[in-house]
């Protein structure tokens, strides 16, 4: 962040747990949102996904759009400002 002169940061992971074996489907997996202001981690969101999601299109589309929904509720504020 320094070096390129940016001072807020919002950072998305998105994770896939491996199959447990004998179990049948997908392993559950999660996004995370991490807003940092000047190099500062401001918070935090986890959303995890369904277990007995269709495929694992539906899970991730499903899992970002409650991510989306979460993140409204931060925008503006402090902890992640408009530019």
């Amino acid at each position: 962040m320094k070096l390129s002169g940016a001072t807020l940061l919002l950072y998305i992971e998105v994770h896939q747990e491996p199959k447990k074996p004998g179990v049948g489907g997908r392993g559950r997996g999660s996004v995370v949102a991490k807003s940092f202001v000047n190099g500062k981690p401001m918070w935090e969101d986890e959303v995890k996904g369904g277990i007995f999601a269709g495929s694992a299109t539906a899970a991730v589309r499903k899992m970002l759009k409650n991510v989306n929904d979460n993140l409204k509720a931060h925008i503006g504020s402090a902890d992640l400002p408009k530019s």
